[in-house]
């Protein structure tokens, strides 16, 4: 039995649908928000102007969001490099809730990523967004020899199980990517945007053991 490329034509139609249901997912109901607070300020005059604010503060989030997705993941952006200043105004988009927060100041801003790793970059903080459970924090930061290192930290934070092994296994990432859902889609597609772009991504252990590893992005 021999163990399909990751670029056969399964794995992209696989990958496809689940990008496809997975952004219909994200951005459904940032747009039913907005949907609903101007049905309610046409319907109820005193709750007019805190709707209004309510269906703005939403369209803000709802165009932020597309933003970071499009340039993540559109093959439009595919062919765009991005600056550090760019990748930190993009990430205002991350769904963090208010107990989140991602601290991306160690990111210079005048630094040029090419558009593989930018697309890398910012799946990854979608990824560390995600493996947050719903408090904590993203940091990501410059390291000697040009690297970066994406780090989360909170009572509940975690990456994926088996995340490591996906970075360090091509066929394992195609094989998960296939048979991802697209609640899981960001762990094997983060490893397989590393391998296409020829960079790597590994777990820097921390002293104790028990936080979750730090990701350092190998980027020349």
């Amino acid at each position: 039995m021999t163990t399909q490329e990751p670029t056969s034509p399964n794995l992209t139609l696989a990958l496809a649908g689940a990008l496809a249901e997975r952004l219909c997912h994200d951005l459904a109901g940032i747009a039913g928000t907005v949907g609903s607070a101007l049905d309610l300020a046409a319907q109820d005059p005193d709750m007019h102007d805190e709707a209004l604010d309510m269906a703005r503060e939403a369209a803000t989030t709802l165009s932020l969001r597309l933003r970071l997705l499009r340039a993540a993941w559109s093959a439009g952006s595919g062919g765009l490099a991005l600056a550090g200043a760019e990748l930190r105004a993009l990430a205002m988009g991350l769904p963090l809730g208010r107990r989140m927060r991602a601290e991306l100041q160690g990111l210079a801003p005048t630094r040029r990523f090419g558009p593989g790793a930018a697309r890398l970059i910012l799946t990854l903080l979608l990824l560390a967004a995600e493996s947050l459970h719903g408090e904590g924090c993203i940091a990501l930061d410059e390291a000697p020899g040009g690297s970066l290192l994406l780090s989360i930290t909170g009572p509940r934070a975690a990456w994926p199980t088996g995340l490591m092994s996906l970075f360090a296994s091509p066929e394992e990432a195609a094989l998960a990517a296939r048979a991802c859902s697209p609640k899981t889609l960001l762990a094997p597609l983060s490893a397989l945007l590393a391998q296409t772009s020829g960079l790597a991504v590994s777990p820097l252990l921390t002293p104790t053991g028990h936080a979750p590893p730090k990701l350092r992005i190998a980027i020349a």
